[in-house]
């Protein structure tokens, strides 16, 4: 799953929802810095070299 509500984003269902997100980011630098470390981490794994990488290993696993 790409969004994981508190890891790596926060979730809003409504427009009012959505700003109190924005707000507590604003006013909680540890949770701002702990949410983008998440969604770094999630953007780094799931990069194209990384998936390239997973897409040859698979290959290589069907082709030998």
């Amino acid at each position: 799953m790409f969004c994981r509500p508190g890891r790596n984003c926060l979730k809003g269902e409504t427009p009012d929802e959505f700003a109190d997100h924005l707000r507590r980011l604003a006013e909680d630098p540890d949770e701002y810095a702990r949410l983008s470390d998440g969604a770094r981490r999630y953007a780094q794994s799931h990069s194209l070299e990384q998936i390239g990488n997973r897409l040859r290993a698979i290959y290589a696993q069907l082709t030998n």
